[in-house]
């Protein structure tokens, strides 16, 4: 039996990264606000403030990541395109989870009824239903990553950055 903690954390983090358009090679930054989760174990209440350590670096890991995914996501500010592919892969994925969702379920329903002899078909009256339920929730929870790009992601020109870090500058040296 395990006794402990898990601890978990939530991070939005707004990163500036670099980003080129894969279509027309435009060049620019971008502010980007990542979110990402993280989890630390505590055994036996023996390490809690490890394990919120650990938490804590995870989901600023895992922000970093999705704001890296959610740049590459991103409109180009000077051609108006996405690029198709990185898109399609994340949706694809999404999609093939789902769908995989709605085939697993109802072989385990198969396997459910064919343990009782075939005589009853429970399994499936479940585990279809079960398994709709749970492709939809798959799609739920990643579609956002594609769905909120724009309200993420902030075009900077390489003009407009040097004008702020100037003033941050002139301010830090008042």
């Amino acid at each position: 039996m395990y006794v402990g903690r898990r601890h978990t954390a939530t991070v939005t983090a707004k990163t500036l990264l670099p980003y080129s358009c894969p279509n027309c090679r435009h060049e620019a930054f971008a502010l980007v606000t990542g979110v990402g989760q993280g989890q630390g174990q505590s055994p036996y209440f023996l390490d809690e403030s490890g394990a919120k350590e650990r938490a804590g670096s995870q989901a600023e890991a895992s922000a970093r990541e999705n704001a890296e995914l959610t740049l590459a996501l991103a409109r180009c500010p000077s051609c108006q395109r996405v690029d198709a592919n990185k898109l399609g892969s994340v949706k694809g994925k999404t999609i093939a989870g789902a769908v995989a969702c709605v085939v697993i379920f109802p072989i385990f329903g198969l396997i459910l009824d064919a343990l009782h002899g075939g005589r009853s078909s429970v399994g499936l009256v479940i585990f279809v239903p079960l398994g709709f339920l749970t492709a939809w929730l798959v799609y739920a929870q990643q579609k956002w990553k594609w769905e909120t790009v724009e309200n993420r992601v902030l075009f900077v020109s390489a003009e407009e950055l040097s004008a702020a870090l100037d003033k941050s500058d002139a301010g830090a040296s008042d």
